[in-house]
């Protein structure tokens, strides 16, 4: 069974090599008329075009998404920064009336 699936995948794996230097060849040949050659050139430059468009887009995504890890960290630490706050004016809160009782109770003994 392993065999059989071996000689399959190699079958495959030669003919997707022969398309392919089909393909190189249809690129490559130099061509007899000046329509050939513009194609060749025309084809050249849409794969450059679609390199540039995609490589664009991906800086574009990358960009966005440092923004918003960048706004969504922001927020996060303003709201821990917040709680911390709360929880120092609490214990100053605590704190003042602690003193206010012993001084309290100093002025009075």
């Amino acid at each position: 069974v392993l065999e059989e699936d071996q000689a399959c995948w190699n079958l495959k794996e030669t003919s997707l090599n022969t398309r392919i230097s089909e393909l190189e060849q249809e690129v490559n040949a130099p061509a007899t008329d000046g329509a050939g050659r513009e194609s060749a050139r025309e084809i050249k430059m849409k794969e450059i075009g679609a390199n540039l468009l995609s490589n664009f887009f991906d800086r574009r995504r990358k960009d966005e998404l440092r923004r918003a890890f960048l706004s969504w960290s922001t927020q996060a630490k303003l709201a821990r920064h917040l709680d911390l706050a709360k929880e120092m004016s609490k214990e100053l809160i605590n704190t003042r009336k602690k003193v206010l009782l012993l001084k309290y109770h100093f002025d009075n003994s």
